[in-house]
């Protein structure tokens, strides 16, 4: 209910979701304003209902339904919002001959699409010598209020031996620093 029921949806699409103490439910809601929609704030309200609570087994009894409303406020505005956080960005140890795997989570807090990007500096094993560096441009947008686990594989063409990697995502501003052989 509200100004903005249709741009509301749900995923899983699914009408009914059976949860309970084992089996948990996770329902993404989902706000996609048209285009053309003015600098405002709109707000919704979803009801969230359950399937009968209990039995009658009896000729006498009760049964119960239990409700609940959410409120959903959406701003429009006319400012784009970069805002992100990566963490757990990793290398792989790596066998001669094999692909290196960068990991790392990026969660978008901002309004706008975000294509990470990891800049990769490669020292010896002292880190007194640069021995490498690589760009690595993810080839998906993490959209806004999610959080993606971002996987790339390359090559670094390196000798046997251990070496620390600096790895930087420079629209989040994360930084950290790793070992890998």
């Amino acid at each position: 209910r509200g100004s903005i029921a249709d741009w509301i949806r749900f995923e899983p699409v699914n009408k009914y979701l059976i949860v309970n103490e084992n089996n948990p439910g996770i329902i993404n809601v989902i706000v996609e304003p048209p285009t053309d929609a003015r600098v405002d704030t709109y707000d919704a309200t979803i009801l969230i209902t359950t399937g009968s609570l209990g039995d009658i087994n009896s000729s006498m009894g009760t049964n119960i339904i239990v409700a609940f409303e959410v409120k959903v406020i959406v701003d429009i505005t006319d400012t784009q919002i970069l805002s992100c956080a990566a963490g757990g960005m990793t290398l792989n140890t790596i066998e001669l001959g094999e692909r290196s795997t960068l990991q790392a989570n990026i969660r978008n807090t901002g309004n706008v699409q975000v294509r990470p990007t990891f800049e990769i500096k490669i020292f010896s094993q002292m880190q007194e010598t640069l021995v490498k560096e690589y760009t690595y441009t993810h080839n998906t947008n993490v959209i806004p209020t999610k959080t993606n686990n971002i996987q790339g594989t390359f090559d670094l063409n390196l000798e046997t031996g251990q070496y620390w990697a600096e790895i930087l995502e420079p629209v989040c501003g994360s930084r950290t620093l790793v070992t890998f052989n």
